[in-house]
């Protein structure tokens, strides 16, 4: 009450209420009478604040009719005295004139005009109109700001039914139903606390307005009005923030980097405002820029470390955890993650220690340890069930489901899967839903049920165009691409991949924008255009180094030891495949490894050293017992039958080329096929009846030529004529 009386008209700045709540946190306040000099300099350092009121009231009882007692102090932080001391006594059903006679002094003492019959409107509509809704929303916003989300939205949701047309309840409503994940029951009150609306204050009409389109996922207008906010209030770093943070949700990571950069221009005080430091660390991390990511946390480190800004510093060494971890650096990954879990844990605040666990996963998934990040995120999801957050709890069902994925157990990773799609689907986050449903679409994928995957990625990218998540958005797309590639319809793949790399170069998405360069250059081979491909390769390989992405640089590599094959260039291939191995062993990537055994496997028959390309099959072989990825088992086991066509095994040879062509055919795979033909015709070619080779080897690559696969149109011509000779 007292802080709508003092920020109206808009003459003071009132810091917001969850900004002091994390500063009294941090700086381990409690409530008092009055700060003693040493402590107002850190409380100035923290929220940038000139003045601070503090003070207690006295309930004198039923006795006395009810009164009640409010004591003020106005202290100045710059100084660290006390300039002005304010008494006033009134009952409880006077409550509202009360805080006005205190809010008249106070203003009277900062120098400031008293507040308009206009602005008086906007003062009421800030407050509940009855007593027990005030306690009930004041005690929802004690809960909301120290944490506790699912008793907040309790109390919150009775505030609502004692005083149903009170705006700001609504508005803090929506919040706690988003702090638990309900996007659907959020988007709800945010709805009606717009339209409840019109009597605010200007700048709360805006704030309420604001965190709907937010809540709706609508960037554009939720930007505009917070540009609107923050231009209106050029030295507000509040406003300053919350545009850069919706510029970052919204994709636009680039403006969010401009924003901040101006917010650092403001003063002396926010350059040194660890909240700017974060932010732009948000903001290079949505570029996928770790290494900008992690210089801006350590920033905020450092600055959150001076001023004492204990749960900055939690949220910066989580950020600059998760950013080493992409970086390959662990051991400093894992120092930061366990400092914030602890920050986090002592400060009761189980939600920012759920995310410190999910962030400490990435360590040992980048290192291939996936049973110790797999325990990580059962913690991670502990957590979340425990504070009722729907939408974390998803999250982690959902990085769980991935990890018995890339361990081979499909059939667990779908069940997963479903029930993270549940639950994501009962909060009504359509997000959570569509990453899911993407991931579900990648199993069918792997599996060579391309149907079924191109089924899931349109669902999938129907969710991500309906939330307005165009990274999402753009990956599905590259992903059809990847199943049209697959089912032999070049054309439409490549019309994919050209989607989604527009979308990728707008939203400036480098490590997604990277991955869809590889789909092209992949294509680019099969059409045949060597060095378009090896263009596009190099491009995505100086992106991923840049980014410091190992693990998507190894397989890169692995891509350009593909064309060195092609090219006849067999050291050279063999060189980047034993590279590759090496990084993927390490990080106990086994489907990756099997791809580098096998071109190391080729690479060595084409320099005649047979019992070596046998050593890297057998050991792919080993591997591939433990994975359902068809996509990777065919081209072992056609790189196994001419290892084994190799050592004049041809019948054993052409057995294994043609149970893999048989497989392809039935699952669609029309590239596969076609590669699997023409290692029976080259096989054939090698026997005793070369007719049959030579013919097989006529119509593969008549039918390869027709679908646009020249690579291998190509090689089949070229064993036709090598025989000739």
């Amino acid at each position: 009450m007292l802080a709508a009386e003092l920020a109206a008209g808009e003459k003071l700045r009132t810091v917001p209420g969850e900004t002091v709540a994390r500063m009294k946190i941090d700086l381990g306040l409690r409530d008092t009478e009055s700060l003693a000099p040493q402590s107002l300099g850190p409380v100035r350092k923290n929220l940038g604040s000139d003045f601070v009121v503090v003070g207690s009231y006295f309930d004198l009882g039923k006795d006395s009719g009810g009164q009640i007692r409010l004591d003020l102090r106005l202290q100045d932080t710059a100084k660290g005295e006390t300039i002005a001391a304010v008494s006033e006594t009134s009952t409880e059903a006077q409550l509202l004139d009360l805080v006005s006679r205190v809010g008249r002094k106070l203003r009277e003492d900062l120098g400031v005009a008293e507040v308009s019959q206009v602005e008086s409107v906007g003062i009421r509509a800030a407050i509940p109109s009855n007593p027990d809704a005030m306690r009930l929303y004041s005690e929802g916003l004690a809960k909301l700001r120290t944490f506790n989300a699912l008793a907040a939205r309790d109390l919150l949701t009775r505030a609502v039914s004692s005083d149903p047309a009170y705006p700001l309840a609504h508005a803090e409503l929506a919040k706690a139903w988003m702090a638990l994940g309900y996007t659907s029951n959020a988007l709800q009150e945010a709805k009606k606390a717009l339209e409840l609306s019109g009597k605010l204050s200007r700048e709360d009409h805006s704030l309420v307005e604001a965190r709907y389109f937010e809540v709706n996922k609508d960037w554009d207008k939720a930007i505009e009005v917070y540009r609107t906010l923050s231009n209106s209030s050029p030295d507000s770093i509040e406003y300053g923030l919350a545009l850069a943070n919706a510029q970052i949700a919204g994709e636009r990571g680039s403006d969010a980097l401009k924003s901040i950069a101006r917010l650092r221009e403001l003063s002396a005080e926010a350059k040194e405002d660890p909240r700017i430091d974060l932010a732009e660390a948000e903001a290079d991390a949505s570029l996928s820029d770790n290494k900008g990511a992690v210089a801006a946390a350590n920033l905020a480190i450092r600055k959150a470390g001076a001023s004492g800004a204990k749960l900055l510093l939690a949220r910066a060494k989580t950020f600059q955890c998760r950013s080493l971890a992409s970086l390959g650096q662990p051991k400093p990954a894992t120092a930061d993650c366990e400092e914030s879990r602890r920050i986090f844990h002592e400060a009761g605040d189980l939600a920012g220690e759920s995310g410190a666990l999910h962030a400490m996963a990435e360590v040992p998934i980048n290192q291939g340890d996936l049973e110790t990040a797999k325990t990580f995120y059962e913690q991670a999801l502990k957590l979340a069930r425990q504070t009722g957050d729907k939408k974390a709890t998803g999250r982690e069902l959902g990085d769980i489901g991935v990890i018995y994925v890339q361990e081979g157990d499909f059939t667990t990773g779908k069940n997963i899967y479903r029930e993270a799609l549940e639950a994501f689907r009962n909060i009504g986050d359509k997000h959570g839903m569509e990453v899911v449903t993407a991931n579900t679409g990648d199993i069918f994928h792997e599996e060579g049920q391309l149907g079924d995957a191109l089924a899931e990625y349109k669902d999938a990218l129907v969710l991500a165009r309906e939330v307005g998540h165009r990274s999402s958005e753009a990956n599905d797309i590259q992903d059809m691409g990847d199943v049209l590639a697959d089912q032999g319809d070049l054309q439409g793949a490549m019309q994919m991949y050209q989607q989604a790399v527009r979308i990728q170069r707008e939203i400036d998405d480098k490590s997604y924008y990277a991955i869809s360069l590889m789909s092209i250059g992949k294509l680019r081979r099969q059409k045949g255009d060597h060095d378009g491909a090896r263009k596009i390769y190099e491009e995505a390989l100086s992106l991923r180094r840049q980014l410091g992405e190992k693990g998507t640089a190894a397989e890169t590599q692995l891509a350009l030891g593909e064309l060195d094959c092609d090219a006849g260039q067999a050291s050279e291939a063999e060189t980047l495949s034993r590279a590759a191995i090496q990084e993927f062993r390490a990080e106990r990537e086994a489907d990756n490894e099997i791809q580098s055994e096998v071109l190391l496997s080729r690479s060595l028959l084409q320099q005649g050293r047979l019992e070596d390309a046998q050593q890297a099959i057998a050991g792919a072989l080993i591997l591939s017992k433990k994975s359902s990825n068809v996509m990777v088992r065919l081209p072992l086991a056609i790189q196994n039958a001419y290892t084994r066509a190799a050592a004049k095994d041809l019948p054993e040879a052409e057995q294994l080329a043609r149970n893999a062509m048989v497989e392809a055919n039935k699952l669609g795979l029309v590239r596969i096929e076609l590669e699997a033909s023409l290692a029976i015709g080259e096989i054939q070619m090698k026997g005793k009846n070369p007719t049959l080779g030579r013919k097989r080897l006529e119509e593969t690559g008549k039918t390869a030529h027709s679908k646009g696969f020249e690579l291998i149109a190509r090689k089949a011509s070229a064993a036709q004529q090598a025989t000739n000779r």
